[in-house]
């Protein structure tokens, strides 16, 4: 393997909060990190409209209510400056295979047409196979 290819990684490590699980579910929140050579280089984080209601359901888990997004951007209006900083980058996130990468690219292909082209790495199988604990969540692992 060359190692240099990892040294000089970039990378983006994200975490999205949602209306839901469901297919109509919405994005209500990304926060992301770039990483260049594993030094962060840049921060995203913001609220977003989902322009739908949040179950009460989903708040109590991220703490995220109606009031709060009010004035938030919808995805559409921040999804060029999200496609530009993970422009190069590979996508890195606890379960992103089953939850918030389906959720990027749902919107993506809804604004642009198409899904992003980044490589994606899923912490949470690396988890399972490297850690030994009776959960796997990111909370608990953390």
């Amino acid at each position: 393997m060359n190692t240099e290819l990892l040294q000089n990684l970039t990378c983006v490590v994200f975490d999205l909060e949602t209306t839901g699980f469901g297919g109509e579910s919405r994005i209500v929140e990304i926060a992301a990190l770039r990483l260049e050579a594993w030094q962060p280089t840049e921060e995203f984080q913001t609220l977003v409209s989902p322009g739908i209601h949040i179950p009460s359901s989903a708040a109590r888990v991220h703490h995220i209510d109606d009031s709060m997004v009010q004035k938030a951007p919808t995805f559409q209006d921040i999804a060029p400056g999200f496609a530009h900083f993970c422009r190069d980058a590979v996508l890195v996130g606890h379960n992103i295979f089953s939850f918030d990468l389906r959720f990027i690219i749902k919107e993506f292909r809804n604004i642009f047409g198409a899904s992003p082209n980044n490589w994606a790495v899923d912490t949470l199988p690396l988890a399972r196979r490297l850690i030994s604990h009776p959960s796997h969540k990111l909370e608990d692992l953390a």
